[in-house]
């Protein structure tokens, strides 16, 4: 069942996440910039080396990523993260902003962050 983008939203604890960013100042969302660009070129050089989304190392960067939500942002499980990422490939202001690094990252970070839920589900 596909969700909307206003359900994505209630379910990614947006509220959380307001309060949650409300305190950092110039300096932590430096770290926030940083942090997410680096992920991102992590997984641009997984999908340049050609490397599946299911790769091990694929689902690694996709486990960073989760966690990089976590720490900065709200709590995101496996599950909400793979609703998560159906933004980037749903919403072409996600798609756009991520394929500005790498043409096809938005369906590899999905696939990947998929394959990564998955993974643990099953384990």
């Amino acid at each position: 069942m596909a969700m909307t983008v206003s359900q994505l939203a209630r379910l990614a604890g947006v509220s959380e996440s307001a309060k949650c960013t409300a305190k950092y100042g110039r300096g932590e969302w430096q770290a926030i910039k940083a942090e997410g660009d680096r992920i991102q070129r992590a997984f641009a050089d997984l999908l340049a080396a050609g490397k599946a989304p299911t790769d091990a190392a694929a689902m690694a960067a996709a486990e960073e990523h989760r966690r990089y939500i976590e720490r900065w942002f709200y709590p995101c499980s496996r599950q909400m993260h793979a609703g998560v990422s159906e933004l980037y490939v749903s919403d072409p202001r996600f798609t756009e902003n991520i394929e500005r690094i790498r043409v096809g990252l938005a369906q590899y970070m999905r696939d990947a962050i998929h394959a990564n839920a998955e993974r643990t589900a099953s384990a």
